[in-house]
């Protein structure tokens, strides 16, 4: 009982798919060019993303019932936390070879994935000439990507592949009696 426990587990397990990242090689090795073809790959983040934009109003002095004096301007911060495995989809290609993907429904609510010159996978696109740290637009708006909690730009995109096409079929013989 314990072989066909542990022959069925073992071949549980290696029909199962594993995620890697995604390459250009998988790309070439696979033939996906198309937008459809690309539509049909489930892609998943390597890491955590946070996004922060910081909104002001107008600056407004006030008083409170105590008399002090309070400012009034006030700051909202809208922050987007996109976790590791976070499930995205193909929107479209950008230009020189690049990946744009889609977490959630919304124009231009996508984000852009590139190949680095010294790496294979494509990594979060960010914009790093900007001062006070990389940025990146999602949707209308430009958010500074949140370096120390996230993973930042080392962020990449994974998808799952099955190691072995092939599945293996077993079973143990009891033996024959005289």
């Amino acid at each position: 009982m314990k072989y066909i426990f542990l022959l069925l587990t073992a071949t549980i397990l290696v029909s199962c798919a594993i995620k890697v990242p995604y390459t250009k090689e998988i790309k070439e090795q696979s033939s996906i060019d198309t937008d459809a073809e690309m539509r049909r790959l489930q892609f998943f983040t390597s890491g955590t993303i946070i996004l922060d934009q910081v909104l002001t109003s107008d600056r407004e002095m006030k008083t409170d019932e105590n008399g002090v004096l309070v400012d009034g301007s006030t700051k909202v911060k809208e922050r987007i936390i996109i976790p590791t495995n976070t499930k995205c989809i193909f929107d479209e290609f950008g230009e020189r070879d690049k990946i744009m993907v889609r977490f959630e429904d919304g124009k231009g609510k996508t984000l852009t994935f590139d190949i680095k010159p010294s790496g294979k996978r494509y990594y979060l696109d960010v914009n790093t000439n900007e001062p006070g740290g990389p940025t990146v637009k999602y949707g209308k708006n430009t958010y500074k990507l949140d370096m120390v909690r996230s993973s930042g730009s080392s962020v990449y995109l994974l998808i799952k592949k099955n190691t072995k096409q092939a599945r293996s079929k077993g079973r143990v013989l009891p033996g024959m009696k005289v």
